[in-house]
């Protein structure tokens, strides 16, 4: 079955013609025009986690703009502070869509232990991408402060810090939830195009 990164960078100009391995077709495989209306399904039902998925495979800007615009808006709905809730959701979309391979499971979220077998990676908890420190993270954000709303570590971790552990965990379940939408779809059309090349 078609990965989810490779549904993803399919709609990505470049990445359609550079590739040869990727233009040979068997009789099951799913067409362009396949993968551009599954790719119309996931963003009309999981909007948000399409974004994500774009932005973190397609390396999509304007999708992680829509990421921030989104995240802006659900935090100031809750009362936050425009300066504060535009801190805490750049940095969460970097985090989420732009952070590097975790370097101890190279992405996999997963790592062999000896006796143990497979287990999740204790460095960034599952997720494969980096997941910077406390203190990086409260690096990262106050960065984007004004310097008259900066904040010490301590005032970031008692106040902000589950706020953007939210704004975090929710991009990442709905990017989750549409790629598990994007591979329903995905094995329905596989295995009837399956069918037909039996039949």
């Amino acid at each position: 079955m078609m990965s989810i990164q490779l549904l993803y960078s399919r709609q990505v100009p470049r990445t359609i013609n550079c590739d040869p391995a990727m233009l040979t077709r068997s009789a099951n495989a799913v067409t362009n025009d396949e993968i551009l209306a599954i790719l119309s399904k996931v963003k009309s039902k999981h909007p948000v986690g399409n974004a994500v998925l774009d932005a973190q495979i397609a390396l999509d800007v304007y999708a992680a703009l829509e990421l921030r615009g989104e995240i802006i808006s659900n935090l100031k709905s809750n009362g936050i502070d425009e300066d504060i809730a535009t801190a805490l959701a750049n940095v969460s979309v970097i985090e989420v869509c732009d952070s590097p391979a975790c370097s101890r499971c190279k992405g996999t979220g997963l790592f062999m232990r000896a006796g143990e077998g497979l287990i999740e990676c204790s460095k960034c908890h599952g997720v494969g991408s980096f997941v910077p420190s406390g203190r990086e993270l409260h690096r990262l954000v106050i960065s984007y402060l004004p310097e008259s709303k900066r904040m010490s570590r301590d005032t970031f971790k008692r106040k902000w810090y589950d706020i953007y552990m939210g704004a975090v965990d929710t991009l990442h379940t709905e990017a989750g939830e549409a790629a598990a939408y994007a591979k329903d779809i995905l094995r329905k059309i596989e295995n009837e195009n399956e069918y037909r090349e039996v039949g």
